[in-house]
């Protein structure tokens, strides 16, 4: 299973532990929050309308399956999936011109490409991105 890069996931290691931290996404990885966490960067949720923000808190805080969360609100599942992906991404504080991308790739080059976003996160954090 695939681990997503956000503080907030808790991933099962192999030593039986939790992880606070990894490093990528696949479509298989459950994310959850506190309410607390939720709440912690809710001002940058921007433009989402207040249903949107319902909806991700209802996946990601309340463990509601994307499924069910889609039937309650007449929605598809990736509709939901995609507004979960922006809260997640507004945790992140991604910027939102920025793109995912998902590859596999062998180790070496898989670092390389996680050292370029961390040098790209430190200019946007500098100011001069």
């Amino acid at each position: 299973m695939g681990t997503l890069e956000l503080v907030f996931l808790r991933q099962p290691q192999p030593n039986g532990t939790l992880s606070a931290q990894s490093e990528r996404r696949t479509s298989m990885t459950k994310v959850s929050m506190t309410a607390e966490e939720f709440d912690s960067f809710r001002v940058r949720l921007g433009k989402m309308t207040p249903e949107s923000i319902a909806i991700a808190r209802e996946v990601l805080v309340d463990g509601v399956p994307k499924f069910l969360v889609a039937q309650r609100h007449r929605l598809t599942q990736p509709r939901v999936g995609a507004i979960v992906d922006r809260v997640l991404a507004a945790a992140q504080d991604v910027p939102r011109n920025w793109e995912r991308v998902e590859v596999w790739l062998p180790p070496e080059l898989a670092q390389q490409v996680r050292e370029v976003a961390a040098q790209a996160r430190a200019k946007i954090a500098e100011g001069s991105l």
